[in-house]
C-alpha cells in the first residue's frame, strides 16, 4: 500500500471546502493540490452539458494559445482523451501509454514537447454519473514521474473535489435564479418592451453590446438605440447606473 500523507490530504480538503465561489474553486483546487502533489503545470476545466464542451479553463503555466490549439486540433489526436475520457478514477499517463510510441507521435512532437508536457496525472470529476470537469497535473521531461502514492491521493480526493464543485455550481445557479427573478420584477416596473427586457437580462450578466447583438441577432447600433431608451425609462444616464438600478443598488 503506498504511503499517503493523510494530514496533508485533509488540509487539501479543508482548503477546498472553504471555497464557495465558482470563480475561485478551480484555482483553489490547483493551489491546494500543490501542497500534496508537486507539479509544474496544470489545468482544470468545467464541462458544459448543453454545449458538450469544456468551459472556463483554469490554466497554471499553460498559455491560452496552447489551450486554444488543443481545443481546435490536438484534442482529436490525444491518446488519453481517446481511450480514457469520462472514466472514473485517477490515471497516470505512464500507466496508460507506451512512451516509446508516444514520444514519436505527432501529438507529442507537435504539442506536448513544445509545451514541456511529459508526465501527466489526471482525473475526471464526477458527481454520480454526471461529468463536471477534468483536472490534469503535469511534469516536464527530466523530472520524476508521479508516484503511486500521489496517484492514490488524487484518486481519494477526486470524489470529494467533485462533490464540492457540484455544490458550488448549484449555489451559483441559485444565486443567478434569485438575481434574475428580482431583475424581472424591476423590469416590469420600468415598462420595458419585450426586446428591452431581453437586453436588460443580458446587460446585468456582463454582456457587451457586441455580445448582446450576436445573441439576439440584431445590430450593435440597434442595441445602442434600445439602451438609450432603457436609460431614459430607468432615469439613469449610464450602463453602470442602469445595472445598479436593476440590481437594487
Amino acid at each position: 500500500m503506498p504511503e499517503i500523507k493523510w494530514p496533508r490530504l485533509y488540509e487539501v480538503l479543508q482548503m477546498i471546502a472553504q471555497t464557495e465561489s465558482i470563480d475561485e474553486i478551480g484555482p483553489t483546487i490547483l493551489e491546494s493540490l500543490s501542497l500534496l502533489i508537486p507539479y509544474e503545470q496544470a489545468h482544470i476545466l468545467t464541462y458544459d452539458h448543453e454545449s458538450d464542451a469544456f468551459t472556463h479553463p483554469v490554466l497554471l503555466d499553460i498559455s491560452t494559445q496552447s489551450y486554444v490549439e488543443y481545443e481546435e486540433h490536438y484534442q482529436f489526436c490525444d491518446p488519453i482523451k481517446a481511450d480514457y475520457f469520462d472514466q472514473p478514477g485517477a490515471l497516470r499517463s505512464s500507466d496508460a501509454l507506451d512512451y516509446n510510441h508516444l514520444c514519436r507521435s505527432e501529438y507529442y512532437c507537435d504539442f506536448m514537447r513544445p509545451n514541456h508536457f511529459h508526465y501527466m496525472l489526471g482525473t475526471d470529476l464526477h458527481c454520480g454519473e454526471r461529468l463536471l470537469g477534468t483536472l490534469t497535473l503535469i511534469r516536464p521531461k527530466g523530472t520524476a514521474d508521479f508516484k503511486e502514492s500521489e496517484l492514490q491521493s488524487l484518486h481519494l480526493l477526486a470524489p470529494q473535489m467533485a462533490s464540492h464543485l457540484f455544490r458550488v455550481m448549484l449555489l451559483k445557479q441559485q444565486r443567478e435564479h434569485t438575481v434574475l427573478g428580482e431583475i424581472s420584477r424591476r423590469v416590469g416596473y420600468l415598462g420595458l418592451t419585450t426586446r428591452e427586457e431581453e437586453i436588460a437580462m443580458l446587460l446585468v450578466q456582463g454582456y457587451s453590446n457586441t455580445q448582446i447583438a450576436d445573441t439576439l441577432f440584431i445590430s450593435s447600433e440597434t442595441v445602442k438605440r434600445h439602451l438609450s431608451t432603457m436609460y431614459r425609462k430607468g432615469r439613469v444616464n449610464s450602463r453602470a447606473g442602469f445595472i445598479a438600478r436593476m440590481l437594487g443598488l
